[in-house]
């Protein structure tokens, strides 16, 4: 996930897709003990879709036992951050480790300022999508 603090997005995204949000459309969903932000992206036939996006809080999100606390403090960085600028939260530049399996690699697709404008489009005539009440129905309707 990057947050672009210029034009005030978050995105990512997955298999050569899109998935953005602006500041005030993000939903932050907790449920079962896991923290989901909800993005939005276009399917196969340009409709508006959500994304949920599992943010790796700690060494142990792939198993999904992040505990409260590093929970809490990914939200506390993520708003100093929004707020105040990334010298609030860093003195140096980072970057992502790069995966050690070459299966996992998930390039930034060539064309995602194109697809990220065709969201945000679509996002300014419709709004976001309603909110979730449960992760379960989000399961159900098989959002990813």
């Amino acid at each position: 996930m990057v947050i672009d603090r210029d034009r005030n997005l978050f995105y990512t995204w997955y298999k050569r897709k899109m998935y953005v949000a602006r500041y005030e459309e993000i939903g932050i969903i907790h449920s079962s003990n896991i923290l989901y932000l909800k993005l939005y992206g276009l399917d196969e036939s340009n409709n508006l879709i959500s994304h949920i996006f599992v943010p790796s809080v700690s060494m142990l999100s792939f198993a999904q036992m992040s505990s409260e606390s590093e929970k809490l403090y990914m939200l506390k960085f993520i708003s100093m951050y929004l707020l105040k600028g990334k010298s609030s939260v860093s003195s140096v530049d980072f970057k992502k480790q790069a995966s050690l399996l070459w299966q996992r690699k998930n390039p930034k697709p060539i064309n995602w300022e194109f697809q990220s404008k065709n969201i945000l489009a679509e996002l300014d005539k419709f709004g976001p999508l309603g909110v979730l009440v449960s992760i379960k129905k989000v399961k159900e309707k098989n959002i990813e």
